[in-house]
């Protein structure tokens, strides 16, 4: 993204703003995309029935069993020193850890997000999830690039 704004950008922030819109509907109306079989990302892109609650708690309360780990600022969990993708839309809020015999799974709420890989440090979606995309692997203590 920013390669592609960067030469064009010149001017004020209303500016900047525009430009960022029309690049912003054409990646996710018209470019098709490798990663989604040269589909576009609104062809993909599935609303959630589970209503957003604007007023909600930040901080949610987890039983017994459940280990704690506030989300940061840029969608990242640290979790026995690794930092662990959660996701932006989580931000502020604390997700649930629940170790298992042989799995851990990270909770939002009552809502299962996924099972963590623990040698890839990812999220496996649980079938029920809401997510669509396909998770991504994440170095340790690495954040990535926004020009990557």
């Amino acid at each position: 993204m920013a390669r592609e704004l960067q030469h064009e950008i010149v001017g004020n922030i209303t500016l900047f703003q525009k430009l960022f819109d029309k690049w912003r509907i054409e990646f996710n109306r018209e470019r098709p995309h490798e990663a989604l079989n040269m589909k576009t990302p609104e062809q993909i892109y599935v609303k959630s029935e589970k209503l957003f609650d604007p007023n909600a708690e930040l901080l949610i309360a987890y039983p017994f069993g459940f280990k704690q780990r506030h989300v940061n600022d840029r969608g990242y969990i640290n979790y026995n020193g690794n930092l662990i993708m959660i996701g932006n839309p989580f931000n502020g809020f604390n997700v649930g850890i629940k170790k298992e015999f042989d799995s851990v799974s990270i909770w939002f709420g009552n809502n299962k997000l996924g099972n963590l890989d623990q040698n890839l440090f990812l999220i496996n979606p649980d079938s029920n999830s809401y997510k669509v995309h396909k998770p991504r692997k994440v170095t340790k203590k690495y954040y990535p690039s926004p020009d990557a």
